[in-house]
């Protein structure tokens, strides 16, 4: 089995992608777990939770924003190849 220009691309492509994903994702750490172990950053439920929420979800916004970016690669990507023209088959 041969692969043809076209599959080949987007091979590279979809392995270029992986890199640059896990490398971003690597040099940006998330606190998924660090918090868990630490109790010191929880707030007081008396206070005012707001601000502490909101900041928390900007402070790790660039996780999120490349993950949405990788999923919708990944849905563009998956919708050339099912629309894709085959050389056999039914005509």
């Amino acid at each position: 089995m041969s692969l043809d220009r076209t599959a080949a691309a987007g091979a590279f492509l979809s392995v270029l992608a992986i890199i640059i994903f896990a490398v971003l994702v690597f040099q940006n750490s998330f606190p998924a777990l660090e918090y868990v172990l630490d109790k010191g950053h929880y707030l007081s439920v008396q206070g005012d939770i707001g601000p502490g929420y909101s900041r928390f979800l900007w402070e790790n916004r660039s996780v999120d924003v490349l993950a949405q970016a990788f999923v919708m690669f990944v849905a563009a990507v998956s919708c050339l190849a099912i629309f894709r023209e085959t050389g056999g088959g039914e005509e």
